[in-house]
C-alpha cells in the first residue's frame, strides 16, 4: 500500500499534542510559529527535538541565531496559537505579554512551561528541519497546557495537590 500526504495528515490529525510557540531573535528582530512537533529528547542532559518547516518563516532564524525558546502555550492563550500560526498578521509579538529569556529568545508570560534553548544541531528532516535543543532555562506555570487534535483545541485539567 502507498500511504499518501492526505492518508498521513489524516492520520496526524488524531495525534493529540501540545500547542507551542517556538520563538527566536535575530539581529534584534523577534520571530515565531506555532508547533505542535516538539518532544522530548533526554533528560541528562535536559534537551528536545523541535520540528519546524523549512517554509516557515522563522526556520532561518533559528538556524543563524543558534537559540530558541518553546513556549508550550496554556488553554486561556488560543489567540496566542492562531496569531502565531496565520500569515500576515503584523506585529505577532503584540500579542500576549512576552519577556526575555536568558538567551535572549522571546519568553511568553503565563506558559504552561517554556524551555529556553540552544541549538545542538540541526538535522534535515524532509520537509522540516529537526532541531536539538540543548535546554537552558524552564520556567513553569500552574496553568493547564493547551491541547490540539483533529482540527479542535482542547485541554485536560491539572489537579492541584
Amino acid at each position: 500500500m502507498t500511504v499518501t500526504s492526505q492518508d498521513f495528515a489524516a492520520g496526524m490529525r488524531r495525534l493529540a499534542a501540545s500547542v507551542t510557540v517556538i520563538t527566536t531573535i535575530d539581529n534584534g528582530v523577534r520571530h515565531g510559529l506555532t508547533a505542535s512537533a516538539v518532544t522530548s529528547l533526554s533528560a541528562s542532559p535536559p534537551s528536545l527535538l523541535a520540528c519546524i518547516n523549512e517554509a516557515a518563516g522563522a526556520n532561518p532564524y533559528v538556524k543563524r541565531s543558534g537559540i530558541f525558546c518553546v513556549n508550550i502555550l496554556a488553554k486561556s492563550q488560543v489567540e496566542i496559537s492562531n496569531i502565531f500560526s496565520s500569515d500576515g498578521v503584523g506585529d505577532r509579538f503584540a500579542y500576549g505579554e512576552w519577556e526575555t529569556a536568558p538567551s535572549g529568545a522571546p519568553r511568553l508570560v503565563g506558559a504552561a512551561a517554556s524551555f529556553d534553548c540552544r541549538v545542538m544541531d540541526a538535522l534535515p528532516g524532509f520537509s522540516h528541519n529537526v532541531f536539538i535543543g540543548l535546554i537552558t532555562d524552564i520556567k513553569t506555570s500552574n496553568a493547564a497546557p493547551l491541547l490540539y487534535a483533529d482540527g479542535e483545541y482542547g485541554h485536560f485539567a491539572i489537579p492541584t495537590i
